[in-house]
């Protein structure tokens, strides 16, 4: 009996196939073989784990019919089955999935280039979407690709900022393929810009999504990303379980700092104290550690002000309009051995959150440099 190579995928995961076991498909004969020797005269016993169930019960010949039948259904829904190679950033996480069905472009899942997770929580105030919105835009122009879950709020408005900038998102479900085997249509993208989406999930209507799934989905956010960013959540935010399981990855984590009376700044001071992630003061301080690989910070605080952050400009400095900003400058220029953030705020006589927010600006803008705890003009 001829089995194809997806047919044997499909088939143990009917069986529910663990992926811890996903290895033994590296062996001669692959999935076929393996799935023969379930049905052979001694059913092996693999590391704690043997098919059981009313599929595994009508035998092989039964349970290819189901397969061929389940195979037809999801070419006619467009929907592929991904199965991560040894050598893929889902193989190495420390548990990783059997088999994937995926909806969309499925190069985004081959691809070599860099993808930040944008995570946080459903209900964003209008500050933490205005931010996401900012940040992603600057990442998705820098050809980032932008990893989420899908859900309502900071993983929706990512995913949507990612395809109105031109970039590509990838989205991990936690709930499993409809009955019919077609996959959820996005909310936060059209169908014309199916070439820049990729939809995943592991869970189907014979391995279904139970209660912890979408905390398990976590996992593949986390795993999938050179790196994790939690935008605004509270303490118990979903958002600290993804940095959870890129700490466990060595995938570095980065968490949005806000004031204590915005109770959706509990995820970012929690991560942040429980060594799960390092303050995100930017959107460009993340670009270059994912970029270069590198954790060295520039950048002044996070604050309101970085909602109006764009990339550096390529051309000759432009001059200093913002009443602020100009007031810094005179400041700083007339201090030959630079001047601290304290020494600004007493100095300067402006607010915390306006202080940080000009000092950024005029960062971005290549008016100022930070060296160690002081700045110096650089215009």
């Amino acid at each position: 009996m001829k089995i194809t190579e997806k047919q044997a995928l499909l088939a143990l995961d009917l069986l529910r196939f663990p992926g811890r076991l996903k290895h033994l498909l590296q062996e001669p004969g692959g999935a076929e073989t393996l799935l023969k020797s379930l049905y052979g005269p001694n059913l092996p016993l693999i590391s704690g784990w043997k098919p059981k169930g009313r599929l595994w019960e009508l035998g092989l010949s039964a349970l290819l019919e189901q397969v061929v039948s389940i195979e037809k259904r999801l070419h006619a829904h467009a929907v592929w089955l991904f199965l991560p190679e040894e050598s893929h950033p889902l193989s190495r996480i420390k548990t990783p999935p059997f088999v994937l069905y995926g909806w969309g472009n499925r190069q985004l899942m081959n691809t070599g280039g860099h993808r930040i997770a944008v995570v946080g929580t459903r209900s964003p105030t209008p500050t933490g979407a205005a931010r996401t919105r900012k940040w992603v835009e600057v990442w998705a122009e820098s050809n980032i690709h932008i990893v989420s879950g899908g859900a309502t709020g900071i993983d929706s408005v990512a995913h949507a900022t990612a395809i109105k900038t031109g970039g590509s998102t990838l989205s991990f479900l936690g709930q499993q393929l409809r009955s019919d085997l077609s996959m959820p249509s996005p909310k936060w993208a059209p169908w014309s810009d199916l070439n820049r989406i990729c939809v995943l999930t592991e869970y189907s209507p014979w391995r279904p999504s139970r209660k912890g799934t979408f905390v398990a989905r976590n996992r593949l956010v986390a795993g999938m990303s050179d790196v994790v960013v939690v935008m605004e959540g509270h303490t118990q935010s979903g958002a600290i379980h993804t940095l959870k399981y890129a700490k466990k990855n060595r995938i570095p984590g980065y968490a949005v700092l806000g004031p204590p009376e915005n109770p959706l700044a509990g995820a970012g001071s929690r991560a942040v104290c429980e060594g799960l992630a390092q303050p995100a003061l930017s959107p460009l301080q993340i670009l270059e550690f994912t970029q270069q690989k590198s954790s060295k910070l520039h950048l002044a605080l996070d604050s309101v002000g970085q909602l109006k952050i764009k990339p550096p400009r390529a051309s000759q400095l432009t001059p200093i309009t913002d009443q602020n900003q100009q007031h810094l400058f005179s400041l700083i220029t007339g201090h030959a051995t630079g001047l601290s953030f304290e020494e600004l705020l007493y100095e300067s006589g402006m607010g915390l959150p306006a202080l940080q927010g000009t000092l950024t600006e005029m960062e971005l803008e290549g008016w100022v440099a930070r060296q160690g705890a002081l700045y110096y003009p650089k215009g």
